[in-house]
């Protein structure tokens, strides 16, 4: 035999193994599906038939769901049947509703705030209202997915709500028609700076439209009767932004680069389903200078948009280190209207860095790589409208499952700026944590400022409304009571009316002395110490209560203006008292600055 045919026979021997073992290898693992299964299977109907009480099937086989899912990762979730019809209507990008944001407030579920321009809004419905049914159903009988689910209907279907309003002292009954509400993903823009020449975009989520909200943002000049100058500089900003989809963060970086640039690659253990996306279109917006604000609530698409324009030193980021989720997830149907949330791959930006901050799984599967996903990356909920205020997070399992942080690998940017993987994306420009105490952080909790704020509001003349749900105030900045220090002063008041408390390390001190009273023989001498400890515990919470009056006022009159004037007012006090919108509109004005930081 020749040696040519010798060397051509041998190659076709070694693929035709790799061929071979790879065969085997796929019918080793449908083999041991379909032998579990089996076992499963009979297991699960012995239990269900024979054991000695009866347990709901059902039961059961969620409970089986639920433990399996717990050895991934706390992103890869069932849908059951009932929660799949919310899910679909949240990913279309607009629903039937009546543009309503409530959330419990203690015990009761309260009216946050009306969307504007919503039927809720245009009928009257004011923040602080309490609900107390909703079509007939009482609000106490409904916990948070349920209210958000009778919420939700078809367009122009009617929807029955009663509401108690406190500053009447009576209940309001609205019969309201449910409209097309469009779930928006750039929830504020404005414009900043002496002459308007900062475009501020608050961009809350990456649903449907996301590229194309930006887009009309920026080149939108009309602003009512003033037409507004070109923007000279952006500011989008991330925070607090969990993602969504991945096709559309792709879309966004795409209007700041030129086409031809890697912006994201997914990684699965799939090589079939491995992606690259990059940019297609003409670059729109070139030259403007871009800051992207983020912080530990920026997750998934927004750390890959501040990533991708990070790597490619397009736009200075600016504020803490992101959150660091890397993975995709995609949804994959399964039967009887259920389906599948699963994490199917990671992604790489620009630079090749993963942004990943923690490893799951066990001591088997160490391994980065996963598999992959076209365009889906639903790692938060689209916001729908309704939102009851209650922190749904992005679909977390119980976390029986390992985890481990990733060590962080040196990475360059496109001018050659050093950057690391493996913990989320870190600002080029960090900005300090906006620490607060202990009672500020008890007042914010339990919503006082909300509480206090609805009730003066029901004592000024301009919201003494009569019953009729058609005949609605308003309050103009005029009219807003001055938060002052009589103000101050009643906000005091009322913390002692309803018995606000906090912790302080005295009464932890109170708490040590009474658990090792046994040791004491005197139990005067106790007394007096504890007495001495509690009064020194009032002392305090007084003195912290007065040293935080200018965080005080600051929340009253947020509150004051959002309850009386709406979100979009609301949005702009914040912007006004915000000193990461400060340090981004001082560094687009210095473009000596801005362009350093770009430079290695």
């Amino acid at each position: 035999m020749s040696k040519p045919l010798k060397t051509g026979l041998f190659a076709l021997l070694v693929g035709m193994a790799v061929l071979f073992s790879g065969f085997l290898k796929q019918e080793d693992i449908y083999f041991q599906i379909r032998k579990n299964l089996s076992i499963f299977s009979e297991l699960y109907k012995e239990v269900s038939i024979l054991y000695i009480d009866e347990i709901p099937p059902a039961e059961l086989i969620e409970a089986g769901i639920d433990a399996m899912l717990e050895k991934l990762d706390p992103y890869s979730v069932f849908i059951a049947e009932g929660e799949q019809s919310r899910m679909e209507i949240m990913s279309s990008g607009s629903f039937g509703g009546i543009g309503l944001d409530a959330g419990f407030r203690g015990e009761e579920l309260v009216v946050i705030a009306p969307l504007e321009g919503y039927p809720a809004e245009r009928a009257g419905v004011r923040p602080g209202d309490i609900v107390v049914a909703v079509d007939g159903i009482s609000a106490e009988d409904l916990t948070v997915e349920e209210f958000q689910n009778v919420m939700l209907g078809d367009i122009g279907s009617i929807l029955e709500l009663v509401l108690y309003r406190p500053a009447i002292g009576k209940e309001i009954r609205f019969e309201l028609t449910r409209e097309k509400i469009e779930a928006k993903n750039v929830t504020y823009t404005g414009r900043l700076g002496p002459n308007e020449e900062i475009l501020y975009i608050q961009l809350a989520q990456f649903g449907q439209q996301s590229a194309e909200e930006i887009r009309s943002a920026i080149l939108g000049g009309d602003d009512g009767d003033t037409v507004l100058p070109e923007p000279q500089g952006l500011i989008l900003d991330l925070r607090n932004n969990p993602g969504g989809l991945l096709n559309e963060a792709v879309e966004i970086v795409d209007k700041f680069i030129e086409p031809g640039v890697t912006v994201v690659e997914t990684l699965g253990r799939n090589p079939s389903q491995n992606n690259i996306y990059p940019t297609r279109e003409p670059v729109m917006f070139e030259d403007l200078p871009i800051v992207i604000l983020i912080n530990e609530g920026s997750a998934s698409a927004s750390e890959i948009v501040s990533g991708a324009l990070q790597d490619l030193d397009r736009a200075v980021i600016l504020g803490r280190t992101s959150f660091g989720k890397g993975l995709v997830q995609t949804i994959r149907p399964l039967p009887y209207n259920t389906s599948l949330k699963l994490t199917v791959s990671e992604y790489t930006i620009p630079s090749g860095r993963r942004i990943q901050a923690i490893r799951y799984g066990d001591e088997r599967n160490t391994g980065a790589d996963v598999d992959t996903s076209a365009d889906t990356d639903t790692g938060a909920d689209v916001n729908t409208g309704t939102s009851t205020g209650t922190d749904t997070g992005e679909g977390a399992g119980t976390g029986a499952y390992s985890e481990s942080r990733l060590a962080a690998r040196a990475f360059k940017t496109k001018n050659g700026r050093t950057v690391y993987d493996g913990n989320g994306i870190k600002p080029d420009v960090e900005m300090p944590e906006e620490n607060t105490s202990q009672v500020e952080t008890a007042l914010l909790q339990d919503n006082h400022f909300f509480f206090f704020v609805n009730r003066v509001l029901a004592e000024t003349e301009a919201l003494q409304a009569s019953d009729s749900p058609e005949e609605k105030s308003e309050l103009s900045a005029e009219s807003l009571p001055e938060v002052d220090e009589e103000l101050f002063v009643r906000f005091l008041e009322y913390l002692e009316a309803v018995n606000f408390d906090f912790r302080t390390p005295a009464d932890e001190a109170i708490a040590e002395l009474k658990n090792r009273s046994e040791y004491f023989s005197d139990e005067a001498e106790l007394e007096r110490q504890v007495n001495q400890l509690i009064e020194l515990s009032e002392n305090y919470k007084r003195a912290e209560l007065r040293n935080s009056r200018a965080f005080i006022v600051r929340h009253i009159e947020r509150q004051l203006v959002s309850q009386s004037r709406g979100r979009s007012a609301e949005q702009q006090f914040l912007l006004e008292n915000d000193l990461w919108i400060d340090t981004a509109l001082e560094m687009i004005r210095n473009r000596d600055n801005y362009r350093s930081i770009l430079t290695p």
